[in-house]
């Protein structure tokens, strides 16, 4: 199977929380699961998310040795609610992660190992 997921998306940021997923059969191309769970529960009127830091400024504060390919401002779900954060792609030894930092601090919100979402 292929799994995909489908976000909302203002202005190049994105909104975790207004996910679709997709499950689709690689051999005869049928899609075999839906969830719109997230996006019902949580789809709203929405305006740009609020950062008290720069797309830069998250970056410089990540570790030295990564490189990073691409980057974005996400909205994402969290303890308190949503909140604003920078995603960046990032490489490290050979691996690739996405790194998420509060984009009013800067802090590390979480690292996910891509090679973890593709089971």
């Amino acid at each position: 199977d292929a799994d995909f997921t489908f976000v909302y998306e203002m202005d190049g940021a994105v909104f975790y929380p207004d996910e679709v997923r997709v499950k689709i059969c690689r051999k005869r191309g049928l899609v075999t699961a839906f969830d719109a769970t997230k996006f019902i529960r949580n789809h709203k009127e929405r305006s740009y998310p609020e950062t008290a830091i720069t797309l830069e400024t998250a970056q410089e504060k990540l570790h030295d040795g990564i490189t990073v390919e691409s980057s974005r401002l996400a909205v994402v779900k969290s303890a308190g609610g949503e909140r604003a954060a920078y995603e960046f792609l990032c490489s490290y030894k050979g691996e690739q992660y996405f790194i998420y930092t509060d984009a009013m601090n800067g802090a590390e919100l979480a690292i996910v190992n891509v090679k973890n979402l593709m089971r």
